[in-house]
């Protein structure tokens, strides 16, 4: 990857850290954006360290605050150069329904809302790039209402989770369908249930189930990150566009996450949203 140029959100921790940790070591550019700063400076350090690869930076960026986004997303296009890699990878699970500034239930806004607005603005330095977004299985386990993406009427959250992680599917679909004749590779991936700090403590959360089945039936970060590293690095990733990959192959999905029409009122609502329309 000498010569490339990373983004991937989310890197101070998890299967972030790991994949941005991976692209530094094989000789890319990496910046990191993450909103806790001290934290992802420590870990920046750690991997400049271990990598020897200096050229790895930050940029704060709350993903539920869509100011904050767009402050990101001016601070990468001022550096006037293009970008190889997009991660989508940050994300969040809470057990009770918040709203962030803009009223917008806050995994919605920070599984999709954010990262979509990111993405968007950094369309014009991402020609010829891949853009990948974590996923989660978890989009099988809801009841996707398009008019009630927020949660008003009623929230239950792995339901709202699994809508924000079926949302992150169809937004890479219909990334890949509107700027595939750009050389834009858009792919979402589920990365499998991963032993990090990632909503473990969170009461009816998907790992806390997980994690009262038995550490075994987690994966580690290193694990969990594979798939992600290989649709941002591999050849046979190029041969297809706008999928769903498990374990570095295309998975099933639901037929809501096949979904054309939803698709397309996800983009619309999410133009909207984010005041991109």
């Amino acid at each position: 990857m000498n010569g490339k140029r990373c983004i991937v959100t989310g890197a101070n921790s998890g299967i972030g850290e790991v994949m941005a940790r991976e692209f530094a070591r094989r000789g890319a550019e990496v910046v990191m954006v993450c909103r806790n700063v001290d934290k992802a400076e420590a870990v920046r350090r750690s991997i400049v360290d271990a990598t020897g690869n200096r050229a790895v930076s930050l940029v704060r960026c709350d993903l539920s605050d869509l100011d904050s986004v767009n402050a990101c997303a001016e601070e990468l296009l001022s550096r006037d150069v293009g970008f190889d890699v997009l991660m989508n990878n940050a994300g969040i699970y809470l057990p009770r329904r918040e709203e962030n500034a803009r009223g917008h239930e806050m995994m919605f806004a920070t599984n999709h809302l954010g990262p979509f607005l990111l993405t968007h603005r950094l369309l014009p330095r991402l020609e010829g790039a891949r853009v990948v977004t974590t996923s989660s299985m978890g989009h099988k386990l809801c009841q996707f209402r398009i008019d009630d993406l927020d949660a008003r009427r009623r929230f239950l959250p792995i339901e709202q989770y699994g809508v924000t992680k079926l949302c992150n599917i169809l937004f890479a679909r219909e990334l890949a369908r509107r700027e595939g004749g750009r050389g834009i590779l858009s792919h979402a991936f589920h990365p499998g249930p991963v032993a990090t700090g990632f909503a473990q403590d969170a009461p009816g959360s998907l790992f806390g189930y997980a994690l009262r089945l038995g550490k075994f039936a987690l994966r580690t970060p290193e694990r969990g990150a594979r798939t992600g590293i290989f649709l941002a690095t591999s050849k046979e990733a190029e041969a297809k566009n706008g999928e769903y990959w498990v374990d570095e192959k295309v998975a099933w999905t639901t037929p809501a996450a096949r979904s054309r029409e939803l698709a397309l009122e996800l983009w619309r609502l999410s133009e909207l949203m984010t005041g991109v329309a």
